[in-house]
């Protein structure tokens, strides 16, 4: 199993590729030593007709920014509809200097989602907490109108290249259930999707 980790980063985009298909991304980045390596962390998507893995990749840095692996990771998706990175010691030798730093990349079209989905417990594992947390979503109206959350948004945004307007929403310290939103505590802190 592993020590737990402590997440600096877990940022997430969507964005409505057409009527039926939505693009997921994201990012996951954590410092770790060696005797937490035998640890696993998943992403859990939405139910859809067909999930297609376009890149599930990682980047591993020790403490003076030397990069000791880089490369493409399995792009399977687990039968609980996730997609999961485990990083093993088999990676990694005692070279370079701890703590190493891993980046965890991946980007996910899902065709025709179904059900609800909750951010930020979409991400899973061994976790301890998390530092930082963003969901970016670039949609039309209708999309949006699916969103309920606990929380504010954080900011408006507007994506050049497609015309579509986004929101952000962020949250700092998220553990055991509470995050804060800038000097806000809040409780059970969530995003719903309903596709």
């Amino acid at each position: 199993m592993g020590t737990q980790i402590e997440i600096d980063r877990f940022a997430m985009e969507m964005q409505a590729v057409d009527e039926i298909t939505t693009l997921i991304s994201t990012i996951v980045s954590f410092t770790t030593i060696q005797n937490q390596i035998s640890n696993t962390i998943s992403i859990n998507l939405p139910k859809a007709h067909e999930v297609i893995v376009n890149r599930s990749k990682a980047r591993i840095t020790d403490s003076r920014g030397n990069v000791i692996w880089k490369g493409n990771l399995e792009k399977k998706i687990t039968t609980e509809n996730s997609l999961s990175f485990k990083f093993g010691k088999d990676w990694l030798t005692k070279q370079g200097a701890q703590p190493y730093t891993i980046e965890w990349e991946t980007s996910v079209l899902v065709s025709s989602p179904t059900g609800n989905y909750f951010w930020p417990t979409c991400l899973s594992g061994n976790i301890s907490s998390v530092k930082y947390l963003g969901l970016r979503v670039f949609s039309d109206n209708e999309f949006r109108e699916k969103i309920e959350t606990n929380f504010e948004v954080s900011t408006r945004l507007m994506d050049q290249s497609s015309g579509l307007s986004g929101v952000v929403w962020e949250l700092s310290n998220y553990r055991t259930k509470k995050a804060w939103q800038y000097t806000k505590p809040i409780e059970n802190p969530f995003v719903k999707i309903s596709f």
